[in-house]
């Protein structure tokens, strides 16, 4: 699929609740087209919006909402130099100098993967 299918499929997935994650799971899109190649189909339409990992995704949104280093590192298990080390390499993947323009970014890319999900609604991908 990768990365930036990978990314967006991630992200979509953080923000299910445990029910919409089951009733996902065992549901078969309409059309009978599996979840994985619904995806693959639509991911060249994702690659110029998710230009980060899976991981700088999720570090992406924490800073977005304002946690310091040391609070993203105790809620994803990682180390606070960990953290400091993906959100050099955000500011470096995206040409940034600060964490508001990370957060700036993640704002208007939940504006982007709601377009995405809109234009892929037709092609059998499960709604966010």
């Amino acid at each position: 699929l990768g990365d930036h299918a990978v990314a967006l499929l991630w992200t979509r997935g953080l923000a299910l609740s445990a029910e919409e994650a089951t009733a996902l799971a065992l549901s078969r899109p309409a059309g009978g087209r599996d979840v994985v190649e619904a995806a693959a189909a639509a991911a060249p339409a994702w690659a110029a919006t998710a230009p980060l990992t899976p991981r700088e995704m999720e570090i992406a949104a924490l800073v977005a909402e304002g946690r310091s280093n040391k609070a993203i590192a105790g809620e994803l298990v990682i180390s606070p130099a960990t953290v400091a080390r993906h959100v050099a390499n955000i500011m470096a993947k995206l040409g940034f100098r600060s964490r508001a323009q990370i957060a700036a970014w993640t704002a208007g890319r939940a504006v982007a993967v709601t377009a995405a999900t809109a234009a892929t609604a037709g092609r059998g991908l499960p709604p966010r």
